[in-house]
Formats: structure tokens, C-alpha cells, sequence
């Protein structure tokens, strides 16, 4: 059957071998932009500061706090207010690095977006890609 539906649209193997060449090397950029990508966030480093610089906080890709650095005027407060600060500035890190691991990742998936599924290099076949989703509705 699908012997049948190549022959009917004209597919050689000849054009068949050359899709999916260029599916390879598509891919070997994309695992080459995932390896990028990998390194890039694995020394990805981000910090906030407090509006006074007194406290400054530093975070990896994943926000998990690698960093704390107090000026001496942190310490001429209080402890509920040097809490709410350090709380405060650990939260504005952790955004900025959610906002470059996004930056960072979205090229790969620009790119993944653009690989040929398996149902377009052999008719017939079913997609491996799933449909988009429908957005969430709110109520």
C-alpha cells in the first residue's frame, strides 16, 4: 500500500534519499544547538540586587541560589527586614534566570518545530509530532 501511494505521487527514491538527508542534517544542527544550548545554561549564571546594593544574590539556570553577598549596612536592620530582602532579591534572580533559560532555549525549539516528521518523508506513515493544544480557556 504505501509502495502504491509513492509510486501515485511521483516519489523516487532518489528524491526520498535526498529528504531525508536533508532531515539529517538538520538534525546534526539541532543536536550541535542542543549542545550549545546545554553548556550555556549549565554556566549560566544571574544575579539581583537590593535597590540600596546592600544585598545581592546570585542563581544558576535553575534559581537554586549559588551566592549570597551582604554589604555591612544589611546588618543595621532588622532580621524580619533583612529576610524580606534577601526573599525578595533571591525571587528577582530566579526570574532573570528563568527569563535567559528561555532566551537560550527558544531557538531549539523554533528548530524542532522545523524538523520534518516521519509522516512527511514516508506517506502513509502516522505522525510522530503531536497536534498543537487548543490554549487553555479561562472561565
Amino acid at each position: 500500500m504505501i509502495r502504491q501511494e509513492w509510486d501515485e505521487s511521483g516519489s523516487s527514491s532518489e528524491q526520498l534519499r535526498s529528504r531525508f538527508n536533508d532531515v539529517l542534517d538538520a538534525f546534526d544542527d539541532h543536536h550541535s544547538a542542543l549542545t550549545t544550548a546545554r553548556q550555556q545554561l549549565a554556566e549560566l549564571r544571574t544575579h539581583a540586587e537590593s535597590s540600596d546594593r546592600e544585598v545581592r544574590v546570585t542563581v544558576d539556570s535553575s534559581g537554586a541560589v549559588v551566592e549570597i553577598t551582604l554589604q555591612p549596612g544589611a546588618m543595621r536592620t532588622t532580621a524580619a527586614s533583612l529576610s524580606a530582602t534577601l526573599t525578595a532579591v533571591a525571587q528577582a534572580a530566579a526570574q532573570h534566570a528563568r527569563v535567559r533559560c528561555s532566551d537560550i532555549l527558544e531557538p531549539l525549539s523554533s528548530a524542532t518545530n522545523a524538523l520534518a516528521d516521519r509522516s512527511e518523508l514516508i506517506p502513509g506513515t502516522p505522525r510522530l509530532r503531536a497536534a498543537p493544544l487548543d490554549p487553555p480557556t479561562t472561565q
